[in-house]
């Protein structure tokens, strides 16, 4: 599998934003680690999912995190979609990260919004992270999106990782909300244009 998503991440990169040329070599590169296997959300995975998140976010961002995992669990159980489309990763039986997308029921259907993203500290530095990401970007293709977006709080050491991480991944800051929070912090949208992509 892990050829196949190389194959078609090389395409995107060739187009790619500058600094993403780079994933394609970390991609290339993790083909020698164990496979990473994205796995749909169960239930049955809440309780190590919300270890997971605990372990790998700050305060400020564990507390939705867990919540969203609870209420997304919550709604899986009973058959509700909650327009959330949420993975488990594993790498040798073992998770090591969650993933996913969610779309709004009143937005267009050709775009989604990346969901949670977290991999395990003691998993990190392996291109797990990368992985993953390429993974989400088959099933985003095979859903026919057209744009990927990212919203996330501005300022802060606790999301310094996210900003670098980001534009790595091949994303693009699109647009500032001022005092989106109620506590004046911004929200910063980022972007990834998958059928400009797809097109060059």
């Amino acid at each position: 599998m892990l050829d196949r998503l190389t194959s078609r991440t090389n395409r995107i990169v060739r187009r790619a934003p500058t600094g993403i040329g780079s994933l394609q070599m970390r991609l290339v590169r993790a083909q020698a680690e164990p496979e990473i296997e994205l796995q749909p959300f169960e239930p049955s995975n809440l309780l190590q999912a919300v270890d997971l998140a605990q372990r790998s976010y700050g305060s400020g961002l564990v507390v939705p995190c867990v919540e969203t995992l609870r209420q997304h669990a919550a709604a899986r159980q009973i058959g509700f979609d909650d327009g959330r489309l949420l993975f488990t990763a594993t790498r040798s039986g073992v998770m090591v990260g969650v993933c996913g997308l969610h779309r709004y029921v009143w937005g267009p259907a050709d775009v989604a919004w990346l969901s949670w993203f977290f991999v395990a500290p003691e998993a990190r530095g392996s291109s797990v992270g990368l992985r993953m990401f390429a993974q989400l970007l088959h099933v985003s293709r095979n859903m026919s999106l057209r744009a990927l977006y990212v919203e996330t709080p501005s300022g802060g050491e606790e999301y310094a990782d996210i900003y670098r991480y980001l534009p790595r991944l091949g994303f693009e800051r699109l647009a500032c909300v001022p005092n989106y929070y109620a506590n004046g912090t911004d929200m910063l949208i980022f972007t990834f244009p998958l059928l400009r992509q797809a097109q060059a």
